[in-house]
């Protein structure tokens, strides 16, 4: 019998901090619908900083103003675009002032200099920007909401204190624990999920994700769209809603070199399937032999995929 109780009490417990998570996941509306969400944010939406980073080079690399010159080494080419989105802005100008300038390592998790663009100020200044945004509108959690989502946690925690008191009071009876140390273990697991598994993303935020890839599946690689044709807001936008895997298949060789990652995304933003380019490179992806033809495209026929930033 005092089994049968605990168990009603632990699985309302766990019930109730679920609950009150995803309460706290819901997002509220924000003041831009997803129509005016541009690539890098979309990318950034499901991807953090590497998508973005990954949308914000490929689309410079379409309009010929970034280069491989080797594996891992990334050149500019020309001046950085005034009229250029901050964060193609800042990755150019970044690059152009000298990859060996970047940090020897990481600091985000991704291979080569990728990983290493977020160490200079301004690009680390535009991401922390898209980011704000994101989450001023509802679509990410902002640090506290992702504080507040793990406070739930205190629920099952007071009912394993239960379950102590529960089990010493058995003792005492001579009635069996077993039942009770069971449960009390599936409390301790339920513990470490709302203490660990912390979402980034609200539901409105993979919501919307899930309703502009659906609107705009035409940039998807099963059709083979022709991205000089498109343009680089275009080619940004199918970068951030299927994934890495888009640049590999267009521009393999600029890919290799840049050792971008090969991740895959499905309907709601989740990453299927990830890697980064680890084997040889391709030699210089500074022509047009990766698979494109650089600077010879526009934006025309990316316009109704909001701005690239």
């Amino acid at each position: 019998m005092l089994t049968l109780i605990y168990l009603v009490v632990a699985a309302a417990a766990v019930a109730l901090a679920w609950l009150l998570r995803r309460r706290v996941a819901a997002g509220r509306a924000g003041n831009r619908p997803p129509q005016a969400l541009s690539p890098v944010e979309v990318g950034h939406l499901a991807g953090g900083d590497v998508l973005a980073l990954t949308c914000a080079l490929a689309a410079l690399r379409l309009q010929g103003l970034v280069a491989t010159a080797g594996r891992d080494v990334l050149v500019a080419i020309g001046p950085t675009p005034a009229q250029a989105p901050p964060l193609q802005r800042a990755v150019h100008a970044a690059v152009a002032a000298g990859t060996d300038r970047l940090p020897a390592r990481p600091t985000i998790r991704a291979a080569g200099v990728l990983g290493r663009l977020p160490g200079d100020q301004r690009v680390r200044a535009a991401l922390d920007a898209v980011e704000d945004g994101l989450c001023a509108d509802g679509y990410l959690l902002t640090a506290a909401d992702r504080e507040t989502a793990r406070r739930p946690a205190f629920l099952p925690l007071a009912a394993i204190a239960a379950g102590l008191v529960l089990a010493a009071f058995a003792v005492l009876t001579g009635s069996s624990t077993d039942g009770i140390f069971t449960i009390m273990v599936g409390l301790v697991a339920a513990v470490g999920w709302l203490l660990v598994v912390v979402p980034r993303r609200t539901r409105l935020g993979t919501r919307t994700f899930t309703e502009v890839r659906a609107r705009l599946d035409h940039l998807a690689p099963r059709w083979e769209p022709s991205w000089p044709l498109y343009g680089p807001v275009a080619y940004a936008m199918a970068i951030a809603l299927f994934g890495g895997a888009v640049v590999w298949r267009a521009d393999p060789g600029f890919a290799a070199d840049a050792m971008l990652p090969k991740s895959r995304l499905d309907a709601q933003g989740n990453v299927i399937r990830s890697g980064s380019g680890s084997g040889s490179g391709s030699g210089s992806s500074s022509g047009s032999e990766g698979g494109l033809s650089c600077g010879g495209g526009d934006s025309g026929g990316g316009s109704s995929c909001g701005s690239s930033s």
